[in-house]
């Protein structure tokens, strides 16, 4: 198509406009009139081409019935035998919906990272033990996971000496450091079945983790990617009223 994209280009040059001044004029989007400028008019359906190419020419001052004219002329010139129907009209162009497409891949792709994290956050959840506010929920706290269930036995309150006793029953091998009213900490590992308890005057603090799964079946270990849990106990906990 001859002529149009660079009457277009000379006229806006000769006023001294860019294309941002005629988008400020006319409200046309900047990248629509530079393909008007390079002639590249299948980005629209011919409707909004036309209605953009008059726009363009009314605010250079061109006259845009005959640049419409001579659009239709090149048009009907270039559009070969089978883009047209029986009756010789030019045959509907059908394009592509690309925004909708992209706007479908979107979505489907954010489902997909939402359901993603969502299974990562479950997993993760099947690895740690339950916090000490579960400890403290019946009169001789329990906790059961996949490592180790953890119970805590309730002080007499008759009895401001009596102490803090806690008691570890593991499922499966555990490595923990424990540390029994802010002294020195120490550091064990139980077997599967393994048993333990201690006592304290005022809390304890725990770091626990699985380190691996012994089989009775077989001469090695299977060694296991488990989660690490931090948590403390103290007398405080099971004041009336209070919360661990």
């Amino acid at each position: 198509m001859e002529n149009i994209g660079k009457r277009l280009r000379d006229a806006r040059k000769e006023l001294g406009k860019s294309l941002e001044d005629i988008h400020e004029e006319t409200r046309v989007n900047v990248d629509h009139l530079r393909l008007l400028e390079q002639e590249s008019f299948g980005f629209l359906p011919e409707t909004y081409v036309k209605s953009f190419l008059r726009t363009y020419c009314e605010a250079l001052g061109l006259p845009a019935e005959q640049l419409l004219a001579q659009y239709d002329e090149n048009k009907e010139a270039e559009e070969p035998e089978n883009d047209r129907d029986a009756a010789g009209n030019p045959a509907p162009v059908v394009l592509p919906q690309r925004r909708q497409v992209v706007e479908w891949l979107l979505g489907a792709g954010s489902f997909i990272l939402i359901a993603s994290l969502i299974l990562l956050y479950l997993q993760y959840r099947t690895h740690i033990l339950a916090g000490p506010a579960d400890l403290m929920q019946r009169e001789r706290g329990e906790t059961t996971e996949n490592l180790a269930k953890i119970s805590v036995q309730k002080p007499d309150p008759n009895r401001p000496d009596s102490p803090l006793e806690m008691e570890i029953f593991a499922f499966e091998k555990i490595w923990l450091r424990l540390v029994i009213d802010g002294k020195r900490s120490s550091e064990y590992t139980l077997s599967p079945r393994e048993n333990r308890t201690w006592l304290a005057q005022d809390h304890f603090e725990v770091l626990l983790k699985g380190v691996g799964r012994e089989d009775d079946n077989m001469a090695t270990q299977d060694r296991l990617s488990t989660g690490v849990v931090r948590f403390s106990v103290s007398r405080d906990s099971f004041r009336e009223g209070g919360r661990p």
